[in-house]
């Protein structure tokens, strides 16, 4: 009892010393503090609503983050001081309910945006993937079964270009980077349905978001 009564004394000893000498290590942001051009409102759907974050990419490469973000059927891509990069936002057929996801498709060396919509009525869905400056990439958009999950991008073959990995109803895909599906795909997981995006791992010759 006196060595728990000894170390709970010296605990309270050193709590008051950090709090004294070193009051930044102690004390959090008091308040929230709102960047320049923020908070954003944007329309969203009434019956879809994402359920997943933004995503963070530096698209137009000048050092700071883009704020990509889904609201029904546009995808917003947001710059630091709240205005829109120039090309966006985009519109998409269907609502958008999972995060873009971010990546080089082509391998040249700009960042272009994937993102499946849906439409849980008609369990239709299509593939969309933009260049940085909001164009669609040859060979998209591309129409199947109902997404429910985001895309993952990896460098399967590792000739430096992404490919796209998601689910449409109960099969797996693989598209390559002009939306083509990869040979040996999609793969039957019936009578099970995907919930999350996929996971890839392996050589360290791709990368995803």
């Amino acid at each position: 009892m006196l060595n728990r009564a000894f170390s709970f004394a010296m605990f309270r000893f050193a709590l008051l010393l950090q709090m004294t000498f070193f009051p930044s290590w102690s004390i959090g942001q008091t308040e929230p503090v709102l960047a320049p051009g923020f908070p954003l409102l944007f329309d969203t759907s009434e019956l879809f609503n994402p359920i997943e974050g933004p995503t963070l990419a530096d698209l137009n490469r000048d050092g700071r983050l883009e704020i990509l973000v889904v609201g029904g059927t546009t995808v917003f891509a947001f710059q630091t001081d709240g205005s829109l990069l120039p090309g966006w936002p985009q519109a998409t057929t269907y609502p958008n309910v999972n995060s873009p996801a971010v990546g080089d498709l082509d391998n040249d060396g700009n960042l272009d945006v994937v993102i499946c919509d849906r439409f849980g009525f008609g369990r239709k869905s299509f593939l969309y993937a933009w260049n940085a400056s909001g164009q669609l990439l040859p060979g998209f958009p591309q129409e199947f079964g109902l997404a429910a999950t985001a895309a993952t991008l990896y460098d399967l073959d590792g000739d430096g270009a992404l490919e796209i990995i998601n689910s449409f109803e109960r099969q797996f895909y693989v598209f390559n980077h002009d939306g083509s599906v990869r040979q040996g795909w999609p793969k039957d997981l019936a009578p099970f349905a995907p919930i999350s995006k996929a996971s890839v791992g392996g050589p360290q010759r791709g990368w995803r978001t």
